[in-house]
Parts: C-alpha cells; structure tokens; sequence
C-alpha cells in the first residue's frame, strides 16, 4: 500500500514533455546556425570581427562561471547558452566596438539580466539585446558608429587610419532616399552583406542559411520568422517612402531583420510556444520594427553618438540647424565636456533654434534667417571655420616673417 503522507512532490516549471534534445545540443545548433554569418563578419571586416566574438564568448563564459561559483549554485557553462549570448551581443555590435566595452556588455547581459533573475529560463529580456542597449545608453558614440562598406575594423577596436564613419542603409531608407542608397548598395549587396552595419546582421543570406538550419533541425518554428518578415514585406510594400518593391526588398534584407527573425524572436524564453501564439508574435514584432522605421527618431541617436565620439576623439563639431541643435542638447546632458568641441554654424528662423541655442548659451556664426536649409547653414559657415584655422595654422609670425619692429 502506498504510504501518501511520506510523499514528496516535486514542483518544475513547463514543459513537462520530455524529448531526446538539451539545453546543450539545442545551443549548439544555434552555434553552428550563427557561423555562416560569423565566417562572412570575418571576411568582410576583418579579423577583428572573429577577435570581438572570442572576447565577448570568453567574457560571457567567465561571468556565469564565477557568479554560479560565488552564489555556490551548480555549474552552467556546460549547456553554452553563454556561449550564444556572447556571439549573438558580438552580432548586434559595430566591427569596431573597443574590447573592453563587449566586456563590459558581457557583464550585464549574463549577471544583470539572465543571473540575477535565476539564470537560463527565468530572464524576462533577451540578454544579448539587454547587453546591446546597455552600451548603447552608455556609449552612444562607439555604438552607432559604422565602417563604410568593404573596411577592415583596426585590431583591438576603433576606426582604421584616415577612414570615417559612414551612415548604414536604414539611414536612407527611413528619409525614402533610394536613390542615394543605390549609389552605396544595389539589393543584391544587400543579401550579401556587402554593406556596413553590426558585424552580424549585414548578410541576410548567411542569416537565411542559418534559419533554415534550425528550421530543419526541428529547434525552433517556422511560424515566427516567416510572420515576422512577411509582415515586414507587405507593410513596406504597401506604404513605401518610395519605390515600391524595391523599397520593400531594402526593407527585409537590411537593418538586421533576418537576424532579429531568425535567432532573436524565437528565443525560447520570451517568445510564445504554440503555433498561432508564434503567427502572432510574429505579426506583432514585424508592425514594430516598421512602426519604428518609420517613425521612429533613430537618426538622432545616430547624430548624438556621432557627435559623443567625436568630442572624445577632440574632433571639431560644426554644428547646424535647429535639429542638430537639439542633438548638441542631448549630448551635453550626457557628457557636458563636449560642447566647447561645438561651433554651431548659424541661428535659423525657428523660434525654438533660437531657444536651444540660449539653453546651450552659444553663439552661431551666422544669423541668415535660414529655414529648413538641410546643411545649408554650415555649409555656409564652413569657410568661416576653414579660413581661421587656416590663419592660425599657416599665417607667419612677426618673428618667421623677419619682423623685428612694427608699430
């Protein structure tokens, strides 16, 4: 007779099925679905792109390890979820992030995000997308800086000798400029990878490779990155800022759509697991990246980034109109040792250009009247700038020019 009153029962989260796949054969085939992507980041950016994997890998590895050991809980590392975590922040990051700064990306996506709440399962965010937005709010400039096509990242982090950053395909694609994205980057360079952006999500082909890998490896559903492209496909289509087609094709092969597809809405932890919660889901995350594409404000992200590393590589600022204005503003909030790095080029004929510019007590160097002038204003202002650095760099001395009295 079976003694109930001695039993134990044992609570444990769902799924209570039981299959022949773990949490470590289920990563390794996440692992080898990212290396078609990670062979092209290699080719195309250089062998700092394979540099930044193994360090975010590593510092992703050792941080769960000494937190497990620390808090005295039974070993991970062996299941590599660490291991995905480490490419997949390595993926969503420019070819140039420094090395320390994927280390410290490392720390917040394994202990804040995915330890502290009780580890592999129990972490409400994805914690290489936490790991991404955390260097993001906190070094803005490093991270929405991008090589121009065809660069090879400077070993170590940072931009190559005598190259400047240049503006990734979602920059043209948000003002409806397909014609000056043509003249960067035909469709086909789109699927290729043949653009700049995150090491990661710049080849939808190796991507695409990569998804139907795990599609045939029965680790993750069809239902959620066919939902969440074709949503992408036909809102684009429908409503494109210009082209048509073309538009769309742009659309679904740039800004790391098929990455954000393919391994990152079907994270097991934050994503639904039936068939029409995945339809759903899906739906839900293409409306999303289109509402935000199109109205959303990354651009001056971008510009406060840009502006943020270039105070801290003591570069001159010419400054704009009313909008870049208002992205000085942004960028002194967070770093106010920027703004004598600043010279704003003119006053507009916006009221508010004028209001940003007493906040920020700063005087243009042209008072025009200009309106919506799309860098008229410092183009304008630019030989002011040109012709005094020019005097104060080539114009003799009394002493050079053999002057020894003058009145």
């Amino acid at each position: 007779m079976t003694d109930y009153k001695n039993l134990k029962l044992i609570a444990t989260s769902n799924p209570h099925i039981r299959g022949s796949e773990t949490t470590r054969s289920i990563m390794l085939d996440v692992i080898i679905a990212m290396c078609p992507a990670l062979i092209w980041a290699i080719i195309y950016f250089g062998v700092e792109a394979l540099l930044l994997t193994a360090v975010s890998v590593i510092g992703c590895v050792v941080f769960e390890g000494l937190y497990r050991k620390l808090m005295h809980k039974p070993q991970s590392i062996d299941d590599l979820s660490a291991v995905v975590t480490g490419m997949l922040l390595a993926f969503v990051c420019p070819a140039t992030t420094p090395l320390w700064m994927i280390l410290i990306g490392d720390f917040f996506a394994i202990i804040v995000v995915k330890q502290l709440f009780g580890g592999i399962g129990k972490n409400f965010l994805n914690p290489a997308l936490a790991g991404r937005a955390a260097l993001l709010a906190s070094y803005a400039g490093a991270m929405t800086t991008w090589l121009p096509a065809g660069t090879k990242a400077a070993i170590g982090g940072g931009m190559p000798v005598d190259v400047v950053s240049a503006a990734t395909p979602l920059a043209y694609l948000k003002t409806g400029d397909l014609e000056g994205l043509k003249q960067i980057a035909s469709v086909g360079d789109m699927f290729l990878g043949k653009v700049g952006g995150s090491m990661g999500e710049v080849s939808a082909l190796m991507l695409l490779i990569g998804g139907l890998y795990l599609i045939w490896r029965k680790v993750i559903n069809w239902q959620t990155p066919v939902a969440y492209i074709a949503t992408v496909a036909v809102l684009t289509v429908l409503f494109p800022k210009a082209g048509g087609a073309e538009y769309m094709l742009y659309s679904i092969f740039g800004g790391g759509l098929f990455l954000g597809a393919f391994f990152m809405a079907t994270d097991y932890v934050t994503s639904p697991n039936t068939p029409k919660g995945e339809v759903i889901f899906g739906i839900g995350a293409g409306l999303l990246v289109v509402f935000i594409r199109y109205f959303g404000g990354y651009e001056m992200v971008m510009a406060v980034g840009g502006m943020l590393r270039a105070a801290e590589l003591k570069m001159v600022i010419l400054v704009d109109g009313f909008i870049m204005t208002n992205c000085v503003l942004a960028a002194s909030r967070l770093y106010p040792e920027m703004l004598p790095y600043c010279i704003f080029g003119h006053c507009g004929d916006e009221a508010g250009h004028k209001r940003v510019l007493d906040i920020l007590q700063a005087k243009p160097l042209l008072n025009l009247g200009l309106r919506l002038g799309e860098g008229s204003g410092s183009v304008c202002a630019y030989p002011i700038v040109d012709s005094a650095v020019r005097m104060i760099n080539e114009m003799h001395s009394f002493q050079q020019a053999s002057i020894t009295k003058y009145f």
